[in-house]
């Protein structure tokens, strides 16, 4: 890759838009609740859907409730969505 290609993309990665905030998941089975805050939100609930299905989610219940249940039982809710760089300053 050359040095201009590799500059544009660095300074298009810069200028992406994250949010920080809370994520709510939510055992629609049993009621259980699962909450956790991220400083960058922006496709969490992938990542965090990719951990569950490879079984390397950190959090032991979550990962039980998905294996017995799936995923059509647990919901995500994002709340509390800051912007980053207003907090930092």
């Amino acid at each position: 890759m050359d040095r201009n290609k590799r500059k544009e993309l660095l300074e298009a990665y810069k200028e992406l838009k994250t949010y920080m905030g809370t994520i709510q998941i939510t055992n629609k089975a049993n009621g259980k609740i699962f909450v956790e805050s991220y400083p960058n939100l922006k496709n969490k609930w992938m990542t965090i859907q990719m951990s569950l299905g490879m079984g390397q989610f950190p959090n032991f219940e979550l990962q039980k409730d998905w294996n017995e249940l799936g995923q059509m039982r647990l919901t995500m809710r994002s709340w509390n969505r800051r912007n980053p760089t207003r907090w930092l300053m």
